[in-house]
């Protein structure tokens, strides 16, 4: 068994990170894991931001050099990767070569098990990156606890953070979150994602109200729960995003107790979100840092949080 255990967070490469801070303070008023960290060895300044059941990493990038900076000179301001809390970074390294996934350290490929206890896939290989990183306490995780951000800054692991305040209190009544990735081949995402990474389905519709042949997976202990999302209209917004950019993540649904109350919520933020077909709401890329969010009222069938 994979030792795979709760999101870790997805990486949101904007323009200007103060900008993003602002927005995200303003719509979903996060707590903090950290703020403005500078780092010339990853070419990136970053914020880690965490509200209800969700992690962002909003990321802007120094200069064009390096990873992040090519990403946003080919792809602009978009969600990014997935980064998933593991026990047992090796044995996913393992697993994943052994299944002909080429895995880097964020510098370049690594063909032996990795010192630095951090692994990032090819995202060509994986339907878009993927990160898997131990957790960082006492002593241990992927980056030297020596470093400016200390010791542990994700409060899920020091036992001090609560989702409570953004179900209860919090204006969107945020009670989940699951995303949505973009695949050409459902067949080989489901094989990856279930087969390989160990995912359990949760329920699959062959033709969705959005247009899209879609596969809700749970992963991990404490379970994320990912859309693969294949497109069967040509016009669709998915098709028009998966013919433009790739496979890769698209966007962030937020399950609300109250979809109305939710959108007004939106709207006091000075911002217009639109029905999907499905009867969800969402925001158009240019009002959300090129990132697509939704808002729905229903749960993902079979979701084994809503128990």
């Amino acid at each position: 068994m994979l030792h795979i255990g709760s999101l870790f967070h997805i990486v949101h490469v904007i323009d200007d990170l103060g900008a993003a801070e602002r927005w995200y303070d303003r719509v979903f008023a996060p707590e903090t894991m950290f703020r403005g960290n500078h780092s010339t060895i990853e070419g990136r300044d970053a914020s880690i931001l965490i509200f209800a059941d969700f992690v962002t990493e909003p990321m802007s990038p120094i200069g064009a050099d390096g990873n992040v900076g090519r990403f946003h000179a080919r792809f602009g301001q978009r969600l990014h990767s997935i980064a998933l809390y593991s026990n047992d970074v090796v044995a996913i390294w393992e697993r994943l070569r052994a299944h002909g996934v080429r895995i880097t350290d964020g510098k370049g490929p690594i063909e032996q098990p990795p010192e630095r206890i951090a692994i990032y896939t090819h995202p060509r290989d994986t339907f878009g990156i993927l990160e898997f990183m131990e957790p960082r306490t006492a002593g241990a995780g992927g980056v030297a606890t020596a470093d400016a951000l200390g010791e542990c800054y994700d409060p899920r692991l020091r036992g001090t953070y609560s989702p409570d305040f953004w179900r209860d209190e919090h204006p969107l009544r945020i009670q989940r979150s699951h995303l949505t990735v973009l695949v050409r081949d459902l067949a080989a995402a489901r094989a990856l994602f279930v087969d390989v990474l160990e995912g359990r389905p949760l329920f699959e519709d062959k033709h969705t109200a959005r247009g899209t042949h879609s596969l809700f997976v749970a992963i991990g202990v404490d379970p994320v729960v990912v859309e693969l999302a294949s497109p069967l209209e040509a016009e669709s917004p998915e098709a028009l995003e998966l013919e433009k950019n790739g496979e890769m993540i698209y966007s962030v649904t937020f399950r609300l107790e109250d979809l109305d109350a939710g959108i007004g919520h939106l709207r006091e933020c000075g911002l217009t979100p639109s029905l999907r077909r499905d009867g969800s709401a969402v925001l158009d890329p240019s009002q959300a840092l090129g990132a697509v969010f939704g808002f729905s009222g229903e749960d993902v069938p079979n979701d084994p949080r809503a128990r």
